[in-house]
C-alpha cells in the first residue's frame, strides 16, 4: 500500500478516508479463485481413482485423505467467501460481488460433487449474481456468461470444461495509464485513461416501468363495439 501511490502516479496522502479501497478483497479473490483450482484439481483425481478397478488399499487411503482435505478446505472457503461479499456489498463493489459469488458456487459445486452437505443457498446466491449482472451491465455485466454456465451446472446440466472465465477483466488493471486516477461517487479508484467510468460498480441500466394494461383498454368502449358486431354463419360455411 505504500508504494501504490508511486504505481498510480499521485501523491501520497495520510488522509485516505475519501478513497474506498478494494485492493485487499482483490487479493481475497484472486487467492480463493486459485484454491478453486487446487480443488477441482482434487476431485477430478478423486473421480479418477475412484473409476480404477481392484484399487490397492494404498489406493484407498489416498483417496480417503485427499477427499477429507478437498471437504474441508471446500467448506472453509464457502464461508469465508461469506464475510468477503458482505464487504463488496458495504463497499459497493459491484463486479467483484458478483465474482465472489460465482466463486462461492463453484465451491459448492465441488462439495456437491463429492456428496458432501451443504448449508449454502446457492439459488439465493446465483440470483444475487444474476440481478447485478443486468443491473450493472458494463461492471458485473462481464461475468454473464460465467453466470449462465454455473447456473447451468447447478440446476444439473453439463459442466463446460472451462466454468470460470474472468481472465480479460483482471487483464485491463495493468493497464492504468499514470496520472490520470479519478474516483467515482462511491469512492472507489479507477484510471480514467482505462476506462470511461468506474469498474468497480459501473453504469446502473434504466429500470423500464411496468406497463398497465388498464391505461390501453376501455372495457366500456369495447363492450359498446361488440354489441354493434353482427355475424353471418352462412359466410364461413362456403
Amino acid at each position: 500500500m505504500a508504494r501504490l501511490p508511486v504505481f498510480l502516479g499521485v501523491e501520497a496522502s495520510d488522509n485516505e478516508t475519501d478513497v474506498n479501497s478494494s485492493w485487499f478483497l482483490r487479493f481475497e479473490a484472486l487467492f480463493s479463485r486459485a484454491r478453486l483450482i487446487v480443488l477441482e484439481e482434487a476431485m477430478r483425481m478423486i473421480i479418477a481413482l475412484r473409476s480404477m478397478t481392484n484399487p490397492s488399499d494404498h489406493t484407498l487411503l489416498t483417496i480417503i485423505a485427499i477427499e477429507e482435505m478437498t471437504i474441508d478446505e471446500g467448506k472453509h472457503h464457502v464461508a469465508a467467501l461469506k464475510g468477503l461479499i458482505a464487504a463488496c456489498e458495504e463497499k459497493n463493489l459491484k463486479r467483484l460481488e458478483a465474482e465472489l459469488r460465482l466463486v462461492q458456487a463453484c465451491f459448492h459445486l465441488v462439495l456437491r460433487e463429492l456428496g458432501a452437505p451443504s448449508d449454502y443457498d446457492v439459488d439465493a446466491s446465483l440470483s444475487k449474481s444474476w440481478t447485478l449482472c443486468h443491473t450493472f451491465p458494463d461492471t458485473a455485466g462481464l461475468l454473464i456468461s460465467t453466470c449462465i454456465a454455473v447456473r447451468t451446472v447447478v440446476g444439473g446440466g453439463q459442466r463446460p470444461p472451462n466454468l470460470y472465465k474472468a481472465r480479460d477483466i483482471w487483464w485491463t488493471w495493468p493497464k492504468h495509464v499514470v496520472g490520470n486516477l479519478e474516483s467515482c461517487q462511491f469512492g472507489h479508484p479507477f484510471s480514467g485513461e482505462t476506462w470511461s467510468g468506474c469498474p468497480e460498480c459501473g453504469r446502473e441500466a434504466t429500470k423500464t416501468k411496468p406497463i398497465n394494461p388498464q391505461k390501453y383498454l376501455k372495457e366500456t368502449d369495447f363492450v359498446a363495439a361488440m354489441g354493434k358486431q353482427t355475424f353471418d354463419s352462412n359466410k364461413w360455411r362456403n
